[in-house]
């Protein structure tokens, strides 16, 4: 395999396997302008046929990937992601990043490459504080977005309408890493849920915690992403697993609420009774063959 290495200065590099004879890539270039802190100035669409292999050494642009087709592995020294259609990649200035193709079918991306004075500090300033990726609400708009400042860039507009088209263009990128970091923090808690689901003590302080957020941010943004308050979604999922656990099982009823964080037989029941509308025993009576029933627990008088 044959190895490529392109130096932007002594301390930076890309190192890549030639791909051309199988790619589609097409290029426009404009100059920016070295008193503008950042300026998009590269625009690229490729359609990749075959593996690719690449690596960013302290890359010194911005680069944002947006994958249209197929999938492709990015990797940084502690965080490997891989993104598909609709789905975007950010390089953050001074990145290291390898990426190659991650699926059998030809990757299509588009790519827009912003280089300035300050670019650092600009992207940190939007949010970026390393490369990532990114869930896009609207990949649509953002493709169109970016297909309209490449257009900017071939037509060699001035570097100043480049700059406020890409300041534009992080501010609505910006507005999708806080959803998406809104959203990690909530799945956060939901997994702890999951784990945690037989802990009696459980509650809405510690979940907030666990998602770092204050608890009256925490039950907004729970109920933005789930329709519920964090305790109601936890007990809907304890009596999911109850219903599971009383069809498919022989475990006796003390067994069950063990399993699903209550203290008691009778506060399960009436919890129970309350959302499924009849009690843990009728439910099970109804649900399993006479085969699969437990044997009755004995009353001790």
């Amino acid at each position: 395999m044959k190895i490529l290495t392109y130096h932007y200065s002594p301390y930076s590099q890309d190192i890549w396997e030639p791909f051309h004879e199988h790619s589609i890539h097409k290029v426009c270039r404009a100059p920016a302008d070295p008193r503008i802190p950042l300026c998009p100035h590269y625009f690229s669409d490729t359609l990749q046929k075959k593996k690719l292999f690449f690596l960013h050494k302290n890359y010194p642009y911005l680069s944002l990937e947006l994958i249209l087709a197929g999938k492709m592995e990015f990797k940084t020294a502690d965080r490997r992601e891989i993104c598909g259609p609709g789905e975007m990649y950010v390089i953050t200035p001074g990145s290291t990043v390898r990426f190659i193709i991650y699926s059998e079918e030809p990757m299509h991306k588009i790519s827009i490459l912003s280089k300035g004075t300050r670019a650092g500090q600009i992207v940190e300033l939007f949010g970026f504080r390393e490369s990532m990726k990114l869930k896009l609400s609207d990949p649509k708009e953002i493709e169109r977005r970016m297909r309209q400042l490449g257009e900017m860039i071939r037509t060699r507009k001035p570097p100043e309408d480049r700059a406020l088209q890409g300041f534009a263009l992080l501010m609505k990128l910006a507005g999708e890493l806080q959803e998406t970091e809104q959203s990690a923090g909530v799945l956060q808690a939901v997994q702890l849920m999951n784990r945690e689901i037989a802990n009696p003590d459980l509650n809405s302080e510690q979940l907030a915690r666990y998602a770092g957020y204050s608890l009256a941010d925490f039950r907004k943004k729970f109920y933005v992403v789930y329709g519920v308050s964090p305790m109601k979604y936890l007990m809907e999922e304890r009596m999911k697993l109850a219903r599971t656990l009383l069809e498919t099982t022989p475990l006796r009823l003390k067994e069950i609420i063990e399993r699903i964080g209550f203290n008691s037989t009778h506060s399960f029941s009436l919890t129970f009774r309350r959302i499924c509308g009849c009690s843990p025993r009728q439910y099970r009576d109804r649900k399993m063959s006479p085969g699969q029933k437990p044997k009755k627990e004995k009353t001790v008088h």
